[in-house]
C-alpha cells in the first residue's frame, strides 16, 4: 500500500475541512441568535411613522406598512428610491441643488407611476420599460456609476418642466451595472461593532434604511427658533418613546409581533452624517440658510475615530436588512444591553 497521499485524497480532505469550517460558522451564528432570544428585552417605545421615497430627492410618501427587504423598503408597488432624475448625460439631479424636486409627489399603482407637481400631472406606464433595453449610465456622488432603464418621454417631459432644463427619469433594476455597493468599515462607529458585509442598493445615498427618533428631534427643536419636522431628515422609520439620542447605542433591530427567530432584522451600520438637504422645508421647497445644520454642529459633531470619517453633524442611523418580513406602524420597541453600555440591540414588537 502506498504511503503517499494522492491529489484526489488531498482534494477530498480540503473539501471536508472547508465543510467543517462552514458548519462551525453556521452553528456559531445559530447559537448566538438563540442566545439573543433568551435575553430579557426591555420596552422603550414604538414606531411612530413609516415613510417611503419612490423617487430620490422627491416628496416623502407616508405609509402604514413597509416590507423590509435586503435591497430596500417596499410598500405595495412602491420601492424606496427606485427612481432617479438625471440630465440627458446621466448625471443625477439632487434636491440639494434643485430643491423643487422635494415637492414632486409620486405613487406607483397598477403598473403606472403617477407624478404630480404644482398642478402638473403625468402618468408613466412602467410595463415594457425594461423590454426597450434603453439604459442610462447614471452617475451619482463621487461620479460613481449605477445604470438604470430610461423611463421614456412622458417622464422626461414632466421633469423637464419641473426643473426648467432637460431631464430624464431612470429606473433601478437589480443586476444592472453598479459601482455603488455598500462595504462596511470598522471606523463607522466608535464603540459599536460594525457588521462586516457587502450589499447592493437602489439609488439610496448609503444604506437601504434610515431610522430617526422623535425624542432626538424634540431635543433639537428645543435649540431652534423655527421647529423642523422629522420628514425633513428623510428617514424610513421614526421611533417614538425612547430617550433622545438613544439611537447612538443601537446595534441591531428586530421587527415582529413576538420574539421569534423568523422576525425580520436589521443591523445598524453607521450614523447618518447630515447635509444641506435637511435645510429644505419639505412643504414649501424653500431652503433655510443655516438651520438645522448650524445647531446640530454645536453638539452633534462626531468624535473619536468617527471624526476621521464624518465631517458633518450626526442625526439618525443608517441600517441594512438581515431578514425580510413586513413591518407595520405603531410597533412596540424593546431593547437589551450587551456587554458594553455602547452596544445594545433594539427589538420591535407589535402590541
Amino acid at each position: 500500500m502506498s504511503s503517499t497521499i494522492s491529489k484526489k485524497d488531498c482534494a477530498a480532505l480540503v473539501a471536508c475541512l472547508g465543510g467543517a469550517v462552514a458548519s462551525y460558522q453556521l452553528l456559531k451564528y445559530l447559537y448566538s441568535k438563540q442566545q439573543r432570544n433568551r435575553d430579557d428585552w426591555v420596552p422603550i417605545g414604538r414606531v411612530k411613522t413609516l415613510y417611503i421615497y419612490p423617487i430620490k430627492s422627491c416628496k416623502a410618501k407616508p405609509v402604514f406598512s413597509l416590507h423590509c427587504g435586503y435591497l430596500c423598503a417596499t410598500s405595495h408597488e412602491n420601492f424606496d428610491r427606485k427612481f432617479l432624475v438625471t440630465d440627458p448625460n446621466g448625471h443625477f439631479f439632487t434636491g440639494r441643488v434643485k430643491p423643487q424636486l422635494i415637492l414632486v409627489e409620486s405613487d406607483v399603482r397598477d403598473g403606472i407611476l403617477y407624478l404630480s407637481y404644482e398642478g402638473e400631472k403625468a402618468q408613466v406606464p412602467l410595463n415594457g420599460i425594461k423590454e426597450t433595453n434603453s439604459i442610462i449610465k447614471a452617475t451619482l456622488f463621487r461620479d460613481e456609476r449605477q445604470d438604470g432603464f430610461d423611463c421614456g418621454e412622458v417622464a422626461a417631459e414632466f421633469f423637464t418642466k419641473v426643473l426648467g432644463e432637460p431631464a430624464r427619469l431612470v429606473m433601478h433594476e437589480p443586476g444592472l451595472y453598479t459601482e455603488r455597493k455598500i462595504t462596511t468599515k470598522e471606523d463607522w462607529w466608535n464603540n459599536n461593532e460594525v457588521p462586516k458585509r457587502t450589499d447592493d442598493k437602489p439609488y439610496t445615498d448609503n444604506t437601504p434604511y434610515m431610522v430617526t427618533t422623535q425624542a432626538s428631534l424634540n431635543d433639537l427643536n428645543e435649540r431652534l427658533d423655527e421647529k423642523v419636522e422629522s420628514v425633513q431628515f428623510r428617514a424610513n422609520i421614526i421611533v417614538d418613546g425612547c430617550p433622545a439620542w438613544d439611537e447612538d447605542r443601537w446595534a441591531e433591530l428586530r421587527f415582529g409581533d413576538q420574539p421569534t427567530n423568523d422576525a425580520p432584522e436589521m443591523q445598524c451600520y453607521r450614523p447618518c452624517d447630515r447635509c444641506i438637504m435637511t435645510t429644505i422645508n419639505p412643504e414649501t421647497g424653500v431652503r433655510h440658510q443655516q438651520e438645522p445644520l448650524k445647531s446640530l454642529r454645536e453638539f452633534r459633531m462626531p468624535t473619536g475615530r468617527m471624526a476621521g470619517v464624518f465631517k458633518s453633524p450626526i442625526f439618525g442611523d443608517r441600517q441594512c436588512g438581515r431578514d425580510t418580513n413586513p413591518l407595520l406602524s405603531n410597533l412596540c420597541i424593546d431593547v437589551v444591553d450587551e456587554e458594553t453600555p455602547n452596544f445594545k440591540c433594539a427589538v420591535f414588537y407589535i402590541f
